[in-house]
């Protein structure tokens, strides 16, 4: 009998069945990398910093920025990791915790994994956001963390943002929405395309 035939059935079987295996896994990997743009994005600065090919002007652990008007503190800024460049923003890594004040004291609160400082006009926070009103005890997420972003502008106080969130007041009536922009308390908050407030599920 002529083995022949079999064999080169065989070998072909096994090459298309390693050929699905490795598309298997580089489209794994594709995705991977798309679920977490921000995260890939960190570990490069990092490695660009650790190999000598980006050198920041100054790097700090449990960085605090503490930012003041002519009368009082208007906001503290906490993070893991702070990298300052000459030429670019300031990088925030790391459970950044933005606490805003009025004259009184402590106003609200904002959170994220990772944020962008321009000293002179703004705040870009990114992925994981949430945001509480230490007063009145709204808070604000995302209905997709891991792109969402919050611009806090420093220059008319107040935070904006073009992704879908949710506001859920203190007596837990939620308010959903395709953008914002709001004052620091989320008082006064215009709502664009909001689908009303109902109770939160």
């Amino acid at each position: 009998m002529n083995r022949k035939p079999l064999i080169f059935i065989i070998a072909i079987l096994f090459l298309a069945l390693l050929y699905w295996v490795l598309v298997f896994l580089k489209n794994d990997s594709d995705l991977n990398s798309l679920e977490d743009p921000i995260k890939n994005q960190t570990a490069d600065i990092l490695n660009k910093i650790k190999n000598k090919k980006e050198i920041p002007d100054s790097q700090i652990d449990n960085a605090i920025i503490t930012i003041r008007d002519d009368s009082h503190i208007t906001a503290k800024i906490k993070c893991d990791t702070l990298i300052k460049y000459d030429t670019r923003p300031t990088l925030l890594i790391g459970n950044i915790v933005a606490t805003f004040y009025d004259s009184i004291g402590p106003l609200s609160i904002l959170r994220s994994d990772f944020a962008e400082y321009a000293e002179s006009d703004s705040l870009v926070a990114k992925k994981n956001i949430t945001m509480y009103n230490l007063r009145m005890k709204d808070s604000l997420f995302f209905i997709n963390q891991e792109v969402a972003q919050v611009v806090w502008d420093r220059y008319y106080s107040k935070v904006i943002s073009n992704n879908e969130f949710i506001l859920k007041d203190s007596t837990s009536r939620c308010t959903k929405g395709s953008k914002f922009q709001s004052n620091l308390d989320l008082s006064e908050i215009k709502i664009e395309n909001s689908q009303g407030t109902n109770d939160c599920k």
